[in-house]
């Protein structure tokens, strides 16, 4: 390991290790290093706080890979190490060595690289737009009141009496509502649900369906009307049918 009191410059051709240690690792490290590798991210920034010298971080291009001698002999040596057994050795007792006592603040930064940070300050989400003014009540008024100009217009100003009387039935006429269901499709349901199956589904009680019609057999054809004034056996007459005019004319069908 280099000697902690003096400066160290580590090559790299990673990006996201230099951004990690230098520009991210305030905001990963209040996060619980909760990212890709944080385990060794927050190792590595443990050994960098026990150092009391600068370290700079030195990103390899790609152009420079291929002639930088040092990180071709740091690949072999990578992949020399891949073959041997791994340590059984706590990671962690890299970061149990003795802290050399300082000498003093630094006079410049402890950690810099040689990519900027691109990443700049959290953009805020715009601000909900308030609204300062409101329309006044009824705003939809001045829209009805127009088109109710213009339909009057063209009654008025119709030059023949054709389009005269296709301007009052587009305007009186009731417009048709679609059809969502055709008769036929009633037809089944209704016949479905008004007549008993021929099948008696499982669920139903056959034996209780069986007294119900033996009941329903002595059922008269004919019922007795016991109501006083008649209602279900009296006849209509023009004057009943007057007085139901009459009152549907004062009143309402729902009265």
């Amino acid at each position: 390991m280099a000697p902690a009191f003096k400066s160290l410059e580590i090559s790299t051709r990673s990006e996201y290790v230099i951004r990690s240690v230098t520009y991210y690792a305030a905001a990963n490290d209040a996060c619980g290093w909760r990212c890709a590798n944080g385990d060794i991210l927050k190792r590595i920034l443990a050994l960098i706080k026990i150092r009391t010298a600068p370290i700079h971080f030195y990103r390899i291009k790609r152009d420079e890979a291929a002639t930088n001698g040092h990180l071709t002999e740091a690949i072999q040596r990578a992949h020399a190490a891949c073959k041997f057994p791994p340590s059984q050795a706590p990671i962690d007792d890299l970061c149990q060595v003795e802290q050399p006592t300082a000498s003093g603040d630094l006079d410049v930064p402890k950690v810099t690289a040689n990519i900027p940070n691109n990443v700049g300050p959290t953009e805020q989400p715009p601000a909900k737009p308030v609204r300062v003014s409101f329309p006044l009540p009824h705003r939809g008024r001045d829209k009805l009141v127009a088109m109710r100009d213009t339909n009057r217009k063209k009654v008025l100003e119709a030059p023949s009496r054709a389009v005269f009387w296709k301007e009052i039935k587009r305007l009186a006429d009731p417009k048709p509502a679609p059809i969502s269901v055709t008769a036929d499709e009633l037809k089944e349901v209704f016949e479905k649900r008004l007549n008993p199956p021929e099948v008696l589904p499982p669920q139903f009680d056959s034996a209780q369906h069986r007294i119900n019609k033996i009941l329903s057999t002595l059922m008269p054809d004919q019922t007795e009307d016991t109501t006083p004034e008649g209602f279900f056996t009296h006849a209509w007459t023009e004057n009943d049918m007057g007085r139901l005019k009459n009152h549907i004319r004062n009143h309402s069908l729902d009265s």
